[in-house]
C-alpha cells in the first residue's frame, strides 16, 4: 500500500474541497508533513520549516519538474 501523496505547486487547488473531505479539517491537511498545496514561496517555506523543526532535508518526489520553481527559491536562501 503507498501512502497517500499530493503536491500542488499552483497558487491554490481547486479540488482542495474533495481533499479535505478525507480529513476533519481543512488545516489538518495543510498542515500535515505528507501533503503540500500552495504556492511556490509557501512551499519552500514548508520544507525550510520541516527542515529546522524536525531535522526533515530528505522527500520523496513523484514530480520533480513540478517541484523545480521550489527547488530554485530554496537555493536562493
Amino acid at each position: 500500500m503507498r501512502p497517500f501523496r499530493f503536491l500542488a505547486t499552483a497558487d491554490g487547488y481547486p479540488g482542495l474541497a474533495e481533499l479535505t473531505s478525507l480529513a476533519r479539517k481543512a488545516e489538518a491537511v495543510g498542515c500535515s508533513a505528507h501533503v503540500f498545496i500552495g504556492s511556490t514561496k509557501d512551499l519552500a517555506r514548508k520544507f525550510a520549516d520541516l527542515r529546522e523543526r524536525f531535522g526533515i532535508s530528505s522527500f520523496l518526489i513523484d514530480d520533480l519538474d513540478a517541484l523545480a520553481p521550489v527547488v530554485e527559491e530554496l537555493a536562493g536562501r
